[in-house]
């Protein structure tokens, strides 16, 4: 008896979410995820070269369109 989640269930519109999906912000955050994967890769081979590139290629979060928005 009862074995559901009793926790409040979100529903989101398909549109929403596809707008979402186009935001500036997610695609940085993707970018980051890349680049700590990429440097936490290198630093396990100890490979200092491509540990200095990467490091030099670090993605940078703006957040002006957010604030510009608002």
């Amino acid at each position: 008896m009862g074995k559901g989640s009793t926790q409040n269930k979100t529903y989101y519109f398909v549109k929403d979410i596809a707008f979402l999906a186009h935001e500036p912000l997610l695609r940085k955050f993707r970018e980051m995820k890349v680049y700590m994967r990429r440097l936490k890769r290198a630093k396990a081979k100890d490979m200092p070269g491509v540990l200095a590139r990467i490091e030099g290629s670090k993605p940078v979060l703006t957040y002006d369109h957010i604030v510009k928005e608002r």
